[in-house]
């Protein structure tokens, strides 16, 4: 399972140029130090000449992958307080204990996934450094676009 930045920067940005970005700020990370003028500009130079609807749709894209990153932290209090009803509704209510067994294995799991995408969403911080300067990118070509028309 992977996060939404991830998933989003290694289909746009392709495998290996992702690896290259996610290295080189890892590393700036550990001197703490993030300079991403390297990042941005080899990024621009691959995305400069796209056709500019191609770029806003993959400004769609990143506003996509942003909001369901955001919802999934949002969902997840509610995940949680399912969860306990749940095993308090089954751990009450239900008197066969096979069934009890085997309903509350089901429900760990889901409530483990759950949690395991909660928080690779949640502490993304390299692939959000990557995302930042994506952003920055797709928001400069479009403004020079916009400039070149007036």
């Amino acid at each position: 399972m992977k996060n939404e930045f991830k998933k989003l920067m290694k289909r746009e940005l392709g495998e290996s140029d992702y690896n290259k970005y996610f290295l080189f700020i890892k590393k700036n990370l550990d001197y703490k130090i993030i300079d991403r003028h390297a990042i941005f500009f080899d990024m621009f130079s691959k995305l400069e000449n796209n056709n500019i609807e191609l770029v806003k749709e993959r400004q769609n894209k990143l506003n996509n992958a942003l909001i369901n990153a955001l919802e999934i932290s949002q969902n997840y209090l509610f995940v949680m307080l399912f969860y306990f009803i749940a095993m308090l509704i089954l751990l009450y209510k239900i008197k066969s204990i096979p069934i009890i067994i085997i309903a509350s294995a089901i429900i760990n799991f889901a409530f483990i996934v759950k949690t395991f995408e909660y928080h690779i969403n949640k502490y993304c911080y390299v692939d959000a450094q990557i995302l930042i300067v994506y952003k920055a990118v797709l928001d400069k070509i479009v403004s020079s676009n916009q400039n070149k028309k007036h």
